[in-house]
């Protein structure tokens, strides 16, 4: 499940602009692309480390190993609009980004389970963990490309 962020200006003259861009400013937008990457990844990983889960508490039997354990051990699974809860940390490695130039930031989760986490299945209730992750920082990410724009600004008229 991968979230897309990229300037709207998805027109001919959109396009057009883009190409003209000042190879500084170009740059800057990579780089605040870059750093509000780096910010959705380590807000995602923290909440699902660090947030509440109340979710069922069921007994586990097998191991990350792919082993059966002699004691069953108990997990507590998030619930519905929850950050996951982790268990094997595969869902937890797979949260990453890519910039595409000065024109596109992708975000999300590679783990094959994450689209089901994320909008649900008929027995499932939605975690929408990354839609939530995206929320609280869009501010943040606009912030930080106006910011390192202003930057390559200041230091190109000096």
């Amino acid at each position: 499940m991968i979230f897309k962020i990229h300037e709207p200006l998805n027109t001919k003259k959109g396009i057009e602009f883009t190409k003209r861009l000042a190879p500084h400013i170009a740059l800057a937008i990579r780089l605040g692309m870059e750093q509000s990457g780096k910010e959705l990844r380590a807000y995602t990983k923290e909440q699902m480390v660090k947030g509440a889960k109340t979710g069922r508490v069921y007994k586990v039997y097998t191991g990350l190993n792919g082993r059966k354990l002699t004691n069953p051990k108990f997990h507590r699974a998030s619930a519905g609009g929850e950050f996951p809860a982790r268990r094997s940390g595969n869902l937890f490695r797979s949260i990453d980004f890519t910039v595409f130039g000065s024109k596109r930031l992708e975000f999300g989760a590679k783990a094959r389970y994450a689209k089901y986490l994320e909008l649900g299945t008929s027995k499932m209730a939605p975690r929408e963990f990354l839609k939530q992750t995206v929320k609280k920082l869009d501010k943040q990410t606009q912030i930080n490309i106006v910011k390192r724009i202003n930057q390559a600004i200041k230091a190109k008229r000096q």
